[in-house]
C-alpha cells in the first residue's frame, strides 16, 4: 500500500501544463522578450512566425506561463514602472567618485535626454 508521501502530487504550474514546444517558446521568449524570434528558436517555422507568435502569446495558458516565469525572476509590473520612471526623470542612484584622494558623489547619467 503506497504511503501518503508517495501519493502526494507535485503542485502543477501553468508552465508545467504546456506542450513541450510551447515550453520552449516561453523559455525562448524570456531571453529577449521578442515573440517572433522566440517562436523561431523554439523550432517553429520561420514563415508566418510573426502572425503565429502573436497567436501563441494570446493563448491564456501561454500568458499565464510567461507571467509565472516573470514573477519567479522577480520582474513585476511595479518594478518595471519604478525603474523606467527613475531612468526617465534622472533619479538614478548616485555613485562615489574619487579624484586624487577627494571623494564626491556624482549622479549616474542614465536619465533620458
Amino acid at each position: 500500500m503506497p504511503t501518503a508521501a508517495a501519493t502526494k502530487k507535485k503542485p502543477t504550474t501553468a508552465f508545467s501544463r504546456l506542450h513541450p514546444n510551447q515550453k520552449k517558446f516561453v523559455n525562448e521568449y524570456m531571453v529577449d522578450f521578442n515573440a517572433t524570434r522566440a517562436y523561431i528558436r523554439a523550432g517553429y517555422a520561420a514563415q508566418g512566425a510573426e502572425q503565429n507568435s502573436s497567436r501563441m502569446m494570446r493563448l491564456d495558458k501561454v500568458k499565464r506561463a510567461v507571467d509565472e516565469k516573470l514573477e519567479l525572476d522577480g520582474i513585476t509590473e511595479g518594478r518595471i514602472k519604478s525603474f523606467l520612471g527613475a531612468v526617465a526623470f534622472g533619479n538614478t542612484p548616485s555613485k562615489v567618485v574619487s579624484d586624487g584622494g577627494i571623494q564626491r558623489r556624482e549622479q549616474d547619467s542614465l536619465g533620458a535626454v
